[in-house]
């Protein structure tokens, strides 16, 4: 079975709550699913470690984080850059900033 990575962007307080309560699937929460070949990019191309030190989070190929509301610009300049190449990623950072909420990555 290959391994998911998964982009997570509440759209309204309840999708917040039931986000922060683990649920998976629900019409209150936006799910992006990010290929193997973008992960790959997203971590080879630095933008996780850029992302990391703009937002004070720790994701890693192993650790799950949230990149909160206050780092999401920082995030999308970070992932439109044309050596990222994010296309799923930035998706949910734009979505994430538009409704004013967050943007949970299980990597």
């Amino acid at each position: 079975m290959s391994r998911r990575y998964l982009a997570f962007v509440p759209i309204n307080e309840q999708g917040m709550a039931e986000e922060n309560m683990g649920v998976e699937h629900s019409p209150n929460i936006l799910e992006y699913i990010i290929s193997p070949e973008e992960f790959r990019r997203f971590c080879g191309s630095g933008a996780m470690e850029r992302i990391n030190a703009a937002c004070g989070i720790l994701l890693d190929e192993y650790e799950d984080d949230i990149i909160p509301t206050h780092g999401l610009a920082a995030a999308l300049d970070i992932a439109r850059r044309p050596d990222a190449r994010l296309e799923v990623i930035t998706r949910a950072l734009e979505d994430a900033l538009r409704l004013g909420t967050y943007v949970s990555l299980y990597l």
